[in-house]
């Protein structure tokens, strides 16, 4: 019918709050049928236990008796008195609390249908405590709308908080079951070093049961006391319990049941309570016992192939001093048959050496009445007595800057300005000459033999080279060498016989005695000279006794 003006608000605020209340009601109401249908399409085979159905009923029951009690009832005196409209109440919220969002949309749909039907007939404490009809569902839409929300906060609470522990229940049986199938060990010590978690593989891995090593101290059951170095392995585990950041990892002998021993490699992780204090360390270990013997292995090969490269490298240094001592002996014996020059060039690869040079003074010395003195003394003191003389000459030659060619017999050969070129060469020669005549008068005093040595020089062109292919030499030739050789053998006992051709050199620096022209034997008739002294010193022979 029509309303009056003065209660078109309180109409109209009724009316929507009706609305509201329909949508709160009647909205999760039809999710839930929806919810459920769609389990149903979907074939969820989750069944309730017959407790839960027979708890269901007592609610459902409980709550409908109550409600039709308090609000269909019309005995004004009773109800004005008390708020029983909230008597409902806990039973909605055990409701949600007991079957979450279902049973808070289920109750409050029941509460709410049997206050409107209630209101409708008369009866309830709504009714009783309102002036009219108006203040009445004011009343209890009002009342429904704290029914409405507060079921449904608590159902949303209590929903999320179930769904927080599914999930966390979800996550420790997910953790559990990655723990407990994990191909790793995994174990937990406490601060004083006992275990308080092994799961199955680390089980199987030590051969212990799990209640038969929880609450054990690590070391003496998996950890031995010492390993095979001899290391104190409860030191070990208490450093790495006071100090877990510096042994995040670590490796260490551990040991079976069975006395097995192999090489653990530990991940440590310390755990800390809520206070944040120190409680224990989560230790996973990998089997590094494969690696650790391939590794042992390895350092004792390298071991053993380092002594073997030691040894032959000993042994290789041994060849290379002992090639070394040789390579200087077949050096220094080069440079005895050979010219350091020479030599030089030999060792370059040089196949042929043959060289001329235009201006050399070649010398030529002989023992005199060497035959007689060698059939008086005995080959050994002979042999003695021509290396003594002889290496007497070789030393001059060395001072002078000249270069022996060889010795035949009794018979010693020097050539100056070769292989190396000199200009001074025919005075380096004279001195020579001077001082070998000197050597002989020393020898036959401390000797007590009479001895005296005939020298022939001579100056020119010569022909340079080495000869042979085992015992090779290094020899000179060309005419120069035989006019030399003519000097010696025409020339006088303690005498030093020259060409012209050395003379015109060496005239302004000795003091000659001219012989004239000789006979000499392949030259015919030639002037020569015999080289006395040095102009600033007589040179005393023993020319007379010679002759």
């Amino acid at each position: 019918g029509l309303v009056e003006w003065s209660e078109y608000w309180q109409v109209r605020w009724n009316w929507y709050l009706g609305d509201s209340l329909g949508v709160l009601i009647f909205t999760p109401l039809l999710l839930i049928l929806y919810e459920r249908k769609s389990r149903k399409s979907l074939q969820n085979t989750d069944k309730t236990t017959i407790g839960a159905r027979i708890l269901q009923v007592i609610c459902l029951l409980s709550l409908v008796t109550v409600s039709l009690l308090v609000y269909t009832s019309k005995s004004n005196s009773n109800l004005s008195g008390y708020p029983l409209e909230y008597l409902p109440f806990p039973l909605v919220i055990w409701a949600t609390i007991q079957f979450g969002q279902r049973g808070a949309v289920l109750a409050s749909f029941i509460v709410s249908s049997i206050a409107i039907w209630g209101g409708s007939q008369g009866g309830g404490p709504f009714i009783a405590k309102s002036l009219n009809i108006n203040q009445a569902i004011l009343f209890l839409q009002a009342f429904m709308s704290v029914i409405v929300v507060t079921s449904l906060l608590l159902a949303t609470t209590v929903s999320e908080r179930a769904s927080a522990e599914k999930s966390l229940r979800q996550s420790e049986i997910k953790y559990r079951e990655l723990v407990e199938n994990a191909n790793s060990i995994i174990l937990k010590i406490d601060t004083e070093g006992n275990i308080t978690f092994f799961n199955e593989f680390a089980q199987k891995f030590f051969g212990y049961r799990e209640e038969e090593i929880l609450g054990k101290n690590a070391v003496g059951t998996i950890f031995p006391l010492t390993d095979t170095a001899g290391n104190d392995l409860a030191v070990l585990l208490s450093n790495i319990l006071n100090n877990p950041e510096e042994y995040t990892t670590n490796e260490n002998e551990s040991i079976r049941r069975n006395g097995d021993r192999l090489w653990v490699s530990w991940a440590n992780k310390p755990l800390f309570d809520a206070e944040g204090k120190f409680i224990g360390l989560l230790a996973i270990g990998t089997d590094v016992t494969d690696r650790r013997w391939a590794e042992m292995q390895l350092v004792k090969l390298n071991e053993e192939l380092e002594f073997r490269v030691k040894e032959r490298t000993n042994a290789l240094n041994d060849t290379l001093s002992a090639l070394r001592v040789q390579q200087e002996q077949s050096e220094r014996l080069l440079l005895n048959i050979l010219p350091e020059e020479i030599a030089n060039r030999l060792k370059r690869g040089d196949s042929t050496i043959a060289d001329t040079f235009a201006d050399v003074t070649v010398l030529f010395a002989d023992i005199v009445g060497f035959t007689q003195l060698s059939a008086r003394v005995s080959p050994t003191e002979l042999v003695a007595l021509l290396n003594e003389i002889f290496s007497t000459f070789d030393n001059l030659a060395e001072r002078h800057g000249l270069e022996k060619i060889k010795t035949i017999g009794d018979a010693y050969m020097v050539v100056g300005g070769l292989p190396i070129t000199r200009p001074d060469h025919a005075e380096a020669i004279a001195e020579m000459a001077i001082d070998m005549q000197e050597a002989i008068i020393d020898f036959s005093k401390t000797k007590n033999q009479h001895l005296s040595i005939r020298i022939g020089i001579n100056t020119g062109p010569v022909v340079a080279g080495v000869i042979g292919i085992k015992k090779f030499i290094y020899d000179l030739w060309g005419d120069t060498v035989n006019t030399a050789s003519r000097m010696e053998s025409h020339g006088l006992p303690g005498s030093i016989h020259l060409t012209a051709t050395t003379y015109q050199q060496l005239e302004e620096k000795y003091i000659f005695e001219s012989r004239g022209a000789i006979a000499v034997k392949g030259k015919g008739m030639m002037n020569t000279y015999l080289l006395r002294c040095r102009k600033t010193k007589v040179f005393t022979t023993n020319l007379k006794k010679g002759l």
